[in-house]
């Protein structure tokens, strides 16, 4: 009887990974072997070494404020594609549009055994020992859950859209990089996919959002409990990622990213083409009020100043360090909700307790991605 396929990782994690300083790859022994194991007629090591290739590569577009998180999601994308390829006895590099067709069949409904119900490290990091000789996480998996049990079901369009996008770059680079002729399989329609229709993210209403807002004080500092305010307001009420809002430690988000038009509403820039979206009056009445606690002129152009100080000016708060403040509150947050006289307040105390600026924001989802939610980077 033969063994069932085990998927395994073919990349190191970020805080291994060496751009363009690889001489053979794979750099792990356990990984080497485990290629060995695959039928050579899939040529293994030759897909895994342009799938190298083109990660280097790619790595030069992405984004120096999240390069981790461009990096992951890179290789999870060739680590399905190039494990789906061996399991089925196939050269990812020679794929055919059938094949590419039973792959979309695949990343619909991948099997139980491709799942994990927790993220897993890649690896078991050994005490005294270098990566090359880390042994394989055997736990880990390409998938968090399975996604569907029937071919028919309805897949996420942004799920989908990640993963085709994933095939079809990788696909472009290695056919231009041996001058093939042939075209693209991730280019050919699929008329026959169905996708879900997309869900508001959480049950945060605008009346409990408020009750949070007049409760924060009770809990916090008054610097702290403006700031929470505002990143809350955020979370809300922008149509950008809360990463993009708010920066990095070392390159904060700053004040002056929102503009003010003629008739006097806050704008702020398109994640994609850069054009200027006006924002709600509900935002423009907090942000307002965070100006004013500022010192700011808000009649004025706007300083270049750090979005989020810290209170004694030393530094700037960052995404996770508003996260961490927001977790510090939850729990007492919820208490307080229980006991309030309001009986709609009282009916999400247990939403509150899990509070995370994916249950208070506007925009849709239908599933969460894979690796760390920007709002929750526990």
């Amino acid at each position: 009887m033969t063994r069932p396929f085990i998927p395994f990782p073919i990349f190191p994690s970020y805080d291994h990974w060496q751009p363009n300083q690889v001489k053979r790859f794979p750099v792990n022994a356990y990984v080497s072997a485990r290629l060995n194991e695959v039928d050579e007629l899939c040529l293994p090591f030759i897909n895994a070494w342009y799938a190298d290739r083109y990660l280097n590569w790619i790595a030069h577009s992405w984004s120096p404020q999240t390069p981790h998180l461009q990096y992951y999601k890179t290789i999870n994308g060739l680590e399905k594609m190039l494990n789906w390829s061996f399991a089925n006895n196939l050269s990812l590099l020679d794929w055919t549009d059938a094949d590419f067709r039973d792959y979309v069949g695949f990343i619909q409904s991948p099997g139980s055994d491709w799942a994990s119900p927790s993220i897993q490290p890649r690896f078991l990091v050994s005490p005294g020992k270098n990566y090359h000789d880390y042994p394989i996480n055997p736990e880990w998996k390409l998938f968090h859950s399975t996604r569907a049990t029937k071919s028919s079901d309805a897949i996420d369009r942004n799920v989908w859209k990640r993963e085709i996008r994933s095939v079809t770059q990788f696909m472009d680079f290695y056919l231009k990089d041996v001058s093939a002729m042939r075209p693209n399989v991730a280019a050919a329609k699929l008329d026959w996919l169905f996708f879900k229709e997309p869900q508001a993210r959480g049950t945060i209403s605008d009346v409990v959002l408020e009750w949070i807002f007049e409760t924060l004080p009770n809990l916090l500092s008054p610097h702290n409990s403006h700031l929470i305010e505002m990143y809350l307001t955020i979370a809300r009420h922008t149509v950008r990622p809360m990463w993009q809002v708010l920066g990095t430690a070392s390159s904060p988000g700053r004040i002056d990213q929102f503009m003010r038009n003629e008739r006097g509403n806050w704008l702020e820039s398109h994640p994609k083409n850069g054009s200027a979206v006006p924002l709600p009056p509900a935002f423009s009445r907090t942000f307002d009020r965070y100006l004013v606690y500022l010192n700011i002129d808000a009649s004025q152009p706007l300083p270049a100043l750090s979005l989020f100080p810290r209170e004694d000016s030393l530094g700037v708060h960052d995404l996770k360090g508003l996260w961490l403040i927001t977790c510090s509150i939850r729990q007492n947050l919820a208490d307080m909700a229980l006991a309030s006289d309001n009986p709609d307040i009282v009916e999400v105390a247990s939403e509150i307790r899990r509070l995370t600026t994916a249950l208070v924001s506007n925009r849709p989802v239908s599933e969460p991605r894979q690796g760390k939610d920007l709002g929750n980077p526990s």
